[in-house]
């Protein structure tokens, strides 16, 4: 599928490592207390653990409609 988007390898690599991490938000008291942070607090973690700013942008995007 990501041939046929045209992905380049750092894209697909970035889409990989989202696609393992991106609910880890799920898991804090923060979203617990606060379900509309889902994402928002995804995105704050990941970049606070080094994370790839496109990594992060695909956990926080993947809540909207």
């Amino acid at each position: 599928m990501a041939e046929k988007a045209g992905l380049t390898a750092e894209e697909k690599a970035a889409v990989a490592r989202a696609a393992e991490i991106y609910k880890f938000d799920l898991l804090t008291g923060m979203v617990g207390e606060f379900d509309e942070l889902q994402g928002i607090m995804g995105e704050k973690y990941a970049l606070l653990a080094g994370e790839d700013e496109a990594v992060a942008t695909a956990i926080r995007e993947h809540y909207l409609p």
